[in-house]
């Protein structure tokens, strides 16, 4: 997951994970709504592909393929493998650039854990019986949050002062969350949504998980990822990337051109102005 905070005039692309393959979707204009350009295919993703989490300050992009972690420049260069966990289902990523750790969901192990961004130092943060779905992290605040048994909880990113921000409920099936990615927000009223898969929603509350919204979705959302006000969020049934303007509530859907019809598993942001200090790859 990106989070420099761009401010809301600055371009960025979309990182799509558009199984098997990893696309990326430049934004080419912000005027409401935004423009698009053509998808480009940044590599091969595999046929387990899932989560995605991009470091834009070094030029990466992560995710997840079964129980592997891979890695690859963002022009698609220096593809390999960092983390081979057999015993996993790594099932949601996020990424801190700045103390380069990964943070990732097992659903078959049940935990939420962390691992340096060449591979190692692999640990457990959450030892925790029931579905593990969605994680997030808001580094600049030192900040992480993950969806156990529907709830979404808030911790430190050592997983201490754990606390229960939105409670579960027997209707949901909460998946994926994300930060909204603004510089005009303050600590105070950022904002976290995530997919509830089985309602056909996306909800987005404060970080205290109060001033809840609500908005529709035409299929099963599927992941979720949100820059400058838009969320934008993959779908099963149809298959799609769409937007939705957290301002006015209006929608679209992104012309995915050729992939139009790929099973639209992650997505992730690449934010223009977090890559002024990018490498090719590592």
């Amino acid at each position: 997951m990106s989070l420099c905070f761009p401010d809301t005039d600055t371009l960025y692309s979309l990182v799509v994970v558009a199984r098997p393959d990893i696309l990326k979707v430049p934004v080419i204009s912000n005027v409401i709504p935004p423009r698009y350009g053509t998808p480009i295919e940044i590599t091969y993703g595999g046929n387990q592909s899932r989560a995605i989490a991009v470091d834009a300050v070094h030029g990466v992009v992560y995710w997840t393929d079964g129980g592997l972690i891979k890695r690859a420049a963002l022009d698609g260069n220096y593809s390999h493998v960092i983390l081979d966990a057999v015993d996993a289902d790594l099932t949601r990523l996020a990424v801190d650039p700045i103390k380069e750790k990964i943070y990732f969901t097992d659903f078959t192990g049940e935990t939420a854990g962390m691992v340096n961004t060449d591979g190692s130092g692999r640990q457990a943060l959450f030892n925790e019986t029931g579905r593990l779905r969605g994680i997030a992290v808001d580094y600049k605040a030192g900040l992480l949050f993950r969806i156990w048994k529907q709830s979404i909880h808030r911790s430190n990113l050592d997983g201490s002062e754990d606390i229960e921000i939105v409670s579960s409920s027997n209707t949901t099936w909460r998946k994926v969350l994300a930060i909204n990615c603004n510089s005009k927000n303050t600590t105070n009223n950022k904002k976290i949504c995530w997919t509830d898969y089985r309602m056909k929603i996306i909800e987005c509350s404060d970080y205290n998980g109060d001033n809840r919204d609500v908005y529709n979705t035409t299929g099963w959302p599927l992941a979720l990822q949100m820059a400058n006000d838009v969320i934008y969020y993959t779908q099963h049934h149809p298959n799609s990337v769409n937007t939705i303007q957290l301002k006015d509530g209006n929608r679209s859907v992104i012309d995915m051109g050729p992939y139009n019809g790929r099973r639209m598993i992650g997505i992730d942001i690449i934010l223009a102005d977090c890559t002024t200090a990018a490498t090719s790859g590592r």
